[in-house]
């Protein structure tokens, strides 16, 4: 497998990710037990970046992942978003202020079970939130 360097900070991860949308949310019934096999199989088959967002499955596929990464090697990256809160069943709305921000990312570690993410980004821009205040 291929690897590709991210950014200027140092972090290298596989040149194929896995998204792990499909596996909570959109495309019918989530299978954990078929989910976690197949991240572990792509782990093992060189794949060390997977990806997802706060809100697939509200929250369930940030848990699922972190299930699947328990006792595995420490090779593996994640990448989770930001940006878009989920407010009640099927009810979402963006929000980029930087409060939310730091209070998605500890419910992100608490259900992904890790003391970071390797890679955080927006999923949505928050159009009412001005750049200035987004990166401090």
């Amino acid at each position: 497998m291929l690897n590709r360097k991210l950014g200027s900070q140092g972090l290298t991860v596989s040149s194929i990710g896995l998204g792990c949308m499909g596996m909570s949310s959109n495309y019918g019934h989530a299978d954990d037990k078929a989910s976690i096999l197949s991240i572990r199989q792509a782990s093992q088959s060189g794949i060390s970046l997977f990806d997802m967002v706060n809100v697939y499955g509200n929250g369930h596929n940030e848990k699922l992942l972190g299930q699947a990464l328990q006792g595995m090697s420490d090779n593996v990256s994640v990448a989770t978003k930001v940006g878009i809160q989920e407010m009640a069943l099927n009810q979402k709305r963006m929000n980029g202020r930087p409060n939310c921000i730091r209070s998605e990312l500890e419910k992100s570690l608490n259900r992904l079970n890790r003391e970071y993410v390797d890679l955080y980004y927006f999923h949505r821009i928050d159009p009412d939130v001005p750049i200035k205040e987004r990166t401090t």
